[in-house]
């Protein structure tokens, strides 16, 4: 919140006639001992004041720059970039904001005349702006916007869905039940990218991947543990599913690719026991398991005794 009147806070008289620091910030008390706010011109300096009071110093309002020691106003230059702390300007003589070529270039000019940078436009559409230069990028490749990761095509727009780059398997997010869809890589995590797609039945047809969290790219001929299960990833990147031989031992993975350990399995091939530990299938031995004992035949087929 902001001061009304401000008290000393040694002596307790009311403020008035003079700027004051408040919380770290700049305030101004007229003869009254009123705060002023908007633009104003004190001891002949033109200076601006938010809704709250507080002073503008080192931005950029309606084509003014407001001194970072001072907050005094100055002209700025017009129709030339002006790079201003974090931030780049570009104030055009005409007043013209948003998509705007400059020398044969495309740049998106926003509020106050800063250049979006590094990010697509509002609506999170290409083009990409450079997050240097604020150009619009027509190039492929990777870029980073507001933390997130995306791969721009040949014509400057997103990839979407699972796409190979130099022999490896990316995926960006196309959830078509999503209409804000933002096609963002997807890092660090699993996903079923034809879960939303193709909506299919058999188990084969909706593979698990797992996207590492440096790179974004699909794993491959590994072990990953995530979401709380083991998972093992083929050289397609899929999940393996139902059961396997991993380095010579025999697995079970269910029908999303998490390993099952320290449980029974039960189908065609009749009911079989995979080790709590390593996860290998039981075979030619008897165990008691959870109170009752049976023996496990040469193909791990399980008899209760």
């Amino acid at each position: 919140t902001s001061p009304v009147k401000f008290y000393d806070k040694d002596s307790g008289a009311l403020v008035k006639n003079q700027y004051f620091n408040h919380n770290g910030k700049w305030y101004y008390a007229d003869a009254e001992g009123n705060i002023l706010k908007g633009s104003q011109t004190i001891d002949g300096v033109h200076v601006y004041f938010d809704s709250y009071g507080v002073q503008a110093k080192d931005t950029v309002l309606d084509g003014y720059y407001y001194d970072k020691d001072s907050g005094a106003r100055k002209e700025l230059p017009r129709d030339q970039f002006i790079k201003i702390g974090d931030d780049l300007y570009y104030l055009s003589s005409n007043g013209r904001t948003g998509e705007i070529n400059i020398d044969g270039k495309d740049y998106y000019i926003a509020q106050y005349g800063r250049v979006l940078r590094g990010s697509f436009n509002v609506y999170q559409q290409p083009p990409y702006y450079d997050d240097e230069t604020g150009e619009a990028v027509k190039k492929t490749g990777f870029v980073k916007s507001d933390g997130r990761w995306y791969y721009l095509e040949e014509d400057g727009k997103k990839a979407k869905g699972l796409k190979e780059i130099d022999g490896k398997l990316y995926f960006f997010s196309n959830n078509p039940m999503n209409k804000y869809e933002t096609h963002e890589q997807v890092r660090g995590q699993l996903a079923r990218p034809y879960f939303y797609i193709s909506f299919p039945n058999r188990a084969e047809d909706n593979p698990t991947y797992y996207f590492e969290a440096e790179t974004g790219a699909a794993v491959t001929n590994q072990f990953v543990y995530a979401d709380g299960h083991w998972y093992y990833f083929g050289k397609d990147g899929k999940a393996l599913l139902f059961d396997q031989v991993v380095n010579g031992q025999h697995l079970y993975f269910d029908y999303e690719g998490k390993q099952v350990k320290g449980d029974f399995v039960t189908d065609y091939k009749g009911t079989r026991y995979y080790d709590e530990n390593s996860g290998e299938l039981v075979t030619n031995q008897t165990r008691t398991i959870n109170g009752v004992t049976y023996h496990f035949d040469e193909n791990g087929r399980a008899k209760q005794l």
